[in-house]
């Protein structure tokens, strides 16, 4: 069990740096999308990383920063946002490149740049919102 974590850690470590390289690459700011996608990456594993090392820690939750740590970061809620989002994105890059590949010049006259921030926006605000609402209809009443 203890060699399998070290190993997701290295893991995450390593694929947290190629992120960082495809993001500063030049080759990256071409595509809005895939630089949307790296940028979800990021943020999922380092929140799973935030994550993790909180429950490691175990950390005693009391009154209102307890109630926030548990209800953000130990429910896995900012990890599942970049779950969600980079799910939503993979289909938007999938949706943007169909037109460009078999439908070229319709692709070149119709698809427009705010089309596409408006994708990697949506991957965004749709992964948050769907998650807050999951979240706030399984919370016991009071």
């Amino acid at each position: 069990m203890r060699c399998r974590g070290h190993w997701r850690c290295c893991h995450g470590n390593q694929c947290a740096r190629s992120v960082r390289y495809a993001l500063a690459s030049k080759q990256h700011k071409k595509h809005e999308l895939t630089v949307n996608q790296n940028a979800l990456d990021l943020f999922r594993s380092f929140f799973l990383t935030a994550t993790y090392s909180l429950k490691l820690c175990n950390i005693y939750l009391t009154r209102f920063v307890g109630y926030w740590l548990c209800t953000l970061l130990l429910s896995e809620s900012l990890w599942a946002y970049g779950i969600i989002g980079s799910t939503i994105n993979l289909a938007s890059v999938s949706v943007e490149r169909y037109p460009k590949v078999v439908h070229r010049t319709w692709s070149k006259k119709n698809l427009r740049k705010w089309i596409i921030y408006s994708a990697a926006a949506f991957a965004w605000i749709f992964s948050i919102s769907l998650r807050v609402s999951y979240q706030l209809c399984s919370q016991p009443p009071r």
